[in-house]
């Protein structure tokens, strides 16, 4: 079993995001409710990258032509800017929006990049940028302040619950809440959503087996005595 390609996310509905905020803003960029560029940003495993593989197809719909060159090839062009111009040109007619997308742009050569980010401005709502990276401060100033930076911290636990039970009961895995939460804060500190994932194959896998699941530790209620007015 392999949870992580059986229940991985088929559109920006799916992707379990860090916090309520995260998802909040990036549902507003798949309704067009906002527009910009995006510097998506964060530690590994936290659902960055799924989220700029989705997002121009709930931008565009499902026939959406994503530029997915490698950013230094791309910026090498000697032709870059009719080369961005014409995937414009070809998005417009096609009701679309030119998206490029940049994986990890955190090392990319300053060749060309005042091109670039000049024809960005010239296109304006016509294409639209998207770049994923594990430190924005790597990324020249003229391309980051021209992006709005979404933060993907690491997810939690709890953050995760929800999707564990889901993924659990379609194998026919039936446990508590507290249970499920107790094996997954046990990777927590790397708040990467393979390991939850990878937790949740544990489970599966045990459970088919009929092996026992580690222990879950009771929780313990302390109620604070009520003081008594004496009269």
């Amino acid at each position: 079993m392999n949870v992580a390609l059986k229940y991985k996310p088929f559109g920006i509905c799916d992707v379990i995001y860090p916090s309520i905020a995260v998802e909040r803003r990036i549902t507003a960029y798949a309704n067009k409710d906002i527009t910009g560029h995006l510097i998506l940003h964060g530690t590994n495993g936290t659902g960055k990258t799924s989220v700029a593989d989705l997002l121009p197809l709930a931008i565009n719909g499902e026939d959406s032509h994503i530029e997915r060159l490698d950013f230094k090839e791309f910026l090498s062009k000697d032709n870059l800017t009719e080369y961005i111009f014409n995937g414009c040109g070809w998005a417009r007619l096609n009701g679309q929006k030119y998206i490029i997308i940049f994986h990890e742009f955190d090392n990319a050569s300053t060749n060309n990049l005042s091109t670039f980010w000049n024809t960005l401005d010239k296109c304006g709502d016509d294409i639209m940028l998207i770049i994923t990276t594990n430190n924005p401060m790597k990324i020249h100033p003229s391309i980051r302040s021209r992006c709005d930076l979404i933060e993907f911290p690491a997810v939690s636990a709890q953050r995760m619950l929800a999707r564990a039970q889901f993924i659990l009961k379609n194998e026919g895995v039936i446990l508590t809440d507290q249970q499920v939460l107790h094996y997954l804060k046990t990777v927590e500190y790397k708040g990467d959503l393979r390991a939850y994932l990878k937790v949740l194959d544990e489970i599966i896998y045990m459970q088919a087996q009929s092996l026992p699941l580690p222990p879950v530790p009771s929780v313990t209620i302390q109620v604070k005595p009520k003081l008594v007015k004496v009269q």
